[in-house]
């Protein structure tokens, strides 16, 4: 069953009367009633208007003995009287051609102050078919002719009631979800992760470079020739360390390198420091082979996550690699929309490698003697999410 608001009446001057009209009609409703003391307070209802002698109801104060009264023009549903502010809810029975059947609660005030306790009505009522032979579309509270208060209200809900149309989402409209600290985006039919971090690295400033034969030249890393055994390497600080959920793209061009040596095609480490003296998270290339693994370290100790395979020289290759809590995937692809894979390693990266904010390029630690000669190109990262939408 679904419930909404059918309507809402508020006094904006003291004075008799206090109804709601135009209720879409409803199997069931709930009334609730505030009314303020201006010179005197006593709620009553009649229901569409109906002042013929249609009612018969019961009530009882403080859980005194019951007044019942039959044939009445209108239900009351308070014992106190006086002039005190008062509380009510009703809940009817709103079915065409049967009597309307109510349940009533009212809390009066009483005299002001914690000092007193409130007074409490409880009562029922009904309203037979005699004139109202359909569902009620009004209801009148204050049917007494007493002076009531400004501010005194009156609402009601239906039952069965269709629910307002949704408001339609403009697309563009981003979403932040603080328990996880992302952020969506909305395309017009889907919500979509959005980094909380982006670059795409297409300037060559703030680049830090280590050593010689490697630079960067409008956004493209060039090693040429880099001697891998030495301190030859290029790094950027990405200004705060990356979360566990992450995506790296770049472009890698496979030129030459000599048999022997190793070399780390990128690398994401906690420190300025040359990749494998701590966290980090590197894809290992042989030289010799262009194989390359995949590898993780942990303060300092090395382990291989997996064999990505040989990468292609001569010719541009797409490489991905997602972090998603304790899973990294490295992948190459042979289009840079990649959708055509061609190599791809998956495995365990501990939840304990984290501080990961520069990303490197070039000479490993206790790497052999060798050289090499490739390139880096289109390099994008996003933080805060495992896909991306381009």
């Amino acid at each position: 069953m679904a419930w909404g608001k059918a309507g809402s009446t508020t006094k904006t001057s003291a004075g008799a009367g206090l109804a709601i009209s135009g209720l879409t009609a409803s199997k069931q409703n709930v009334v609730l009633t505030h009314q303020l003391s201006s010179t005197s307070v006593s709620p009553e209802y009649r229901l569409d208007s109906n002042s013929n002698t249609d009612y018969a109801w019961r009530k009882s104060g403080n859980g005194g003995t019951d007044l019942t009264v039959t044939s009445d023009n209108n239900a009351q549903i308070d014992s106190a009287g006086g002039n005190n502010d008062k509380f009510a809810i009703l809940y009817f029975c709103n079915v065409d051609s049967k009597e309307k059947l109510a349940i009533s609660f009212l809390v009066d005030r009483s005299t002001a102050g914690a000092g007193t306790a409130p007074n409490r009505t409880e009562g029922v009522s009904k309203c037979d078919t005699t004139t109202n032979t359909g569902q009620f579309t009004a209801i009148d509270v204050e049917t007494g002719g007493y002076v009531i208060g400004i501010d005194s209200n009156v609402s009601a809900l239906g039952s069965e009631l269709t629910p307002a149309s949704a408001t339609t989402i403009e697309t563009g409209s981003i979403y932040i979800d603080t328990d996880i600290n992302g952020r969506w985006w909305y395309d017009g039919t889907n919500w979509n992760m959005q980094p909380t971090y982006q670059t795409d690295f297409s300037s060559s400033t703030g680049w830090t470079t280590v050593g010689s034969n490697i630079t960067i030249t409008g956004g493209v890393i060039q090693a040429s020739s880099m001697v891998t055994q030495t301190n030859n390497r290029i790094y950027y600080d990405l200004g705060s360390a990356l979360s566990d959920k992450f995506v790296i793209d770049f472009d890698h061009y496979a030129d030459t390198a000599s048999a022997g040596g190793y070399w780390q095609m990128f690398a994401l480490t906690d420190t300025t420091a040359i990749p494998r003296t701590d966290d980090a998270i590197h894809a290992l290339v042989d030289m010799g082979s262009w194989t390359t693994y995949l590898r993780h370290v942990n303060e300092g100790s090395e382990t291989n996550v997996g064999l990505l395979g040989n990468l292609t020289a001569g010719q541009w290759q797409y490489v991905r690699f997602v972090r998603d809590g304790t899973t990294g995937t490295l992948t190459v692809y042979s289009d840079s929309d990649r959708t055509t894979q061609v190599l791809n390693v998956s495995g365990t990266i501990p939840a304990t490698v984290t501080g990961l904010r520069y990303f490197q390029s070039g000479a490993l630690s206790g790497a052999n003697a060798g050289t090499t000669t490739y390139k880096i190109d289109n390099l994008k990262i996003y933080n805060g999410v495992t896909s991306v939408q381009e």
